[in-house]
């Protein structure tokens, strides 16, 4: 299975040629210039938050490996595809829309729940944290974590249905 294109009616540009091209760079890192050891650390690909830097042209460049269990696809398989494209179809602008919000912040940080969908189809719904560090020479870009709130989500969601229930015995 393929990653499928963006949905969100947003633009989304190239980048530099040879920036985002899945091509492993010096240090081992996809996606990112070299000498980035921050990137490079291994608990990076072993904590359990899902790790993304997004460019300004809202591309991936680079993903930890928190990401498989999540959405299905690995960092190989992200790197160099809109930001949007493990967005659910339910969602309305997604990811695109938070990302470009931010954009004119530069260090400001923005949260917010995101529908995506896992390369099974199945929803799943992540917590996330975008912080601008465009200005930032050694990430030029947006550095999100995220985490799995799935169990979470339907579980509040179970909640109101059944106090809607009640209130209607009541």
């Amino acid at each position: 299975m393929h990653i499928p294109e963006l949905r969100a009616s947003v633009p989304v540009t190239g980048a530099a040629e040879g920036q985002l091209n899945g091509e492993a760079r010096p240090g081992g890192v996809i996606g990112l210039p070299a000498g980035n050891e921050f990137f490079t650390a291994p608990h990076l690909d072993h904590g359990p938050d899902c790790i993304a830097v997004i460019d300004a042209n809202l591309m991936w460049r680079y993903a930890n490996h928190a990401w498989v269990p999540v959405v299905g696809f690995g960092p190989e398989e992200l790197v160099g595809k809109p930001a949007g494209v493990i967005d659910h179809p339910i969602e309305t602008g997604g990811s695109a829309t938070h990302l470009q919000e931010l954009h004119a912040r530069p260090g400001a940080t923005e949260r917010f729940r995101l529908c995506v969908q896992h390369r099974d189809g199945t929803a799943r719904w992540l917590d996330v944290a975008a912080v601008n560090c465009l200005s930032d020479p050694e990430v030029a870009g947006f550095v999100i974590t995220a985490r799995d709130v799935t169990s979470q989500t339907l579980a509040e969601g179970q909640l109101r249905r059944d106090e809607g229930k009640y209130r209607a015995l009541v």
